[in-house]
């Protein structure tokens, strides 16, 4: 669905953070995981001098995207943008640039380890603020804890995804624990059911280990 960039566009400065519903099988199931429309997030990182670019872990890897091209792969144009309650200078923003700069070209981890050396959209944005600003947004737990939120989930989806075995005590972090974070305000939103349920962010960083399988 196309969607008139020019309203967004209008609304959001450096440094918010876009969350959007990608419509494919495997993102629709990402979602259904955690009772939630959201599936893939990116930060707003620079202007072009035309349309303002947007960073995002995707595959097959972290990439900047024209506003535009990552509004419209939205299904049927949902978007949320969401901004830090605590006010960012420029400073900042090139802490966070320069964060989001040594991961371009880093490869997408299909299977969410948030331990491992690859990427994925919710993992880019925690350790891009955190590492930038301190600030860490969203909720870093294991796929028991995720899957128990939810225990009518399909499993056998994640069986097969994972090959047999769910790992069960892996690091993961979603989108839905960063759409939910108690460290960002709404801006916009043009989804029907917007944020209710605010999540507490993890106090406590996760241990880095690119060697963890």
């Amino acid at each position: 669905m196309k969607y008139p960039i020019k309203n967004i566009a209008e609304k959001i400065k450096l440094g918010d953070i876009i969350f959007i519903a990608i419509p494919n099988y495997l993102y629709r199931k990402i979602a259904k995981t955690t009772n939630s429309w959201v599936s893939h997030v990116g930060w707003v990182h620079s202007h072009n001098g035309h349309e303002y670019l947007i960073a995002e872990s995707a595959v097959p890897f972290v990439r900047l995207t024209l506003l535009s091209k990552f509004v419209n792969r939205s299904d049927n144009g949902k978007i949320a943008i969401r901004r830090l309650i605590l006010p960012i200078t420029k400073r900042d923003i090139e802490k966070l640039t320069r964060e989001t700069n040594i991961r371009i070209g880093s490869h997408y981890h299909l299977w969410f380890n948030y331990q491992s050396s690859g990427q994925f959209c919710s993992k880019f944005i925690y350790d891009v603020y955190n590492n930038a600003l301190g600030i860490r947004i969203g909720h870093v737990q294991t796929f028991k804890s995720l899957l128990k939120q939810n225990p009518n989930q399909d499993l056998c989806f994640w069986r097969v995804w994972f090959w047999g075995v769910i790992p069960w005590d892996r690091k993961t972090i979603t989108p839905d624990s960063q759409y939910k974070s108690e460290r960002l305000e709404t801006i916009y939103e043009n989804n029907l059911f917007p944020v209710k349920n605010v999540i507490k962010d993890s106090d406590t960083p996760p241990d880095s280990d690119s060697n963890y399988q």
